[in-house]
C-alpha cells in the first residue's frame, strides 16, 4: 500500500511538492504498520487469539487498552486522520 501511495501522490514528478508528499505519505504508511505490528505481538504475548470472529466477542475487561490504543493510532496514520494527517 505504501509504495502505490508513494507512486500515486508522486506522479508529477517535475513538481518537488509532489515528491515531498509522496514520502511523507510513506512515512506514515510504515509508522501506521508498526503499531499493527506492534498490537499483534501485544496479543501473542498476553495469549490472546488472533481470530477477528473470537476477538469481538471477549469481554472488554480481557482486551488490553495498549492493543485499543495501538489500533487506534494504526488506523489513524494509515488513514492519514486528523493529528496524522499531512
Amino acid at each position: 500500500m505504501g509504495v502505490l501511495s508513494y507512486f500515486l501522490i508522486g506522479f508529477y514528478v517535475t513538481r518537488p511538492s509532489a515528491s515531498r508528499a509522496a514520502l511523507q505519505a510513506v512515512i506514515l504508511n510504515r509508522f501506521g504498520d508498526f503499531a499493527i505490528i506492534c498490537g499483534v505481538a501485544l496479543l501473542v504475548h498476553r495469549g490472546l487469539p488472533l481470530e477477528l470472529d473470537t476477538l469481538s466477542i471477549l469481554p472488554p475487561v480481557m482486551m488490553p487498552s495498549s492493543f485499543m490504543l495501538l489500533m487506534s493510532i494504526a488506523s489513524i496514520a494509515k488513514s492519514a486522520q486528523l493529528g496524522l494527517h499531512t
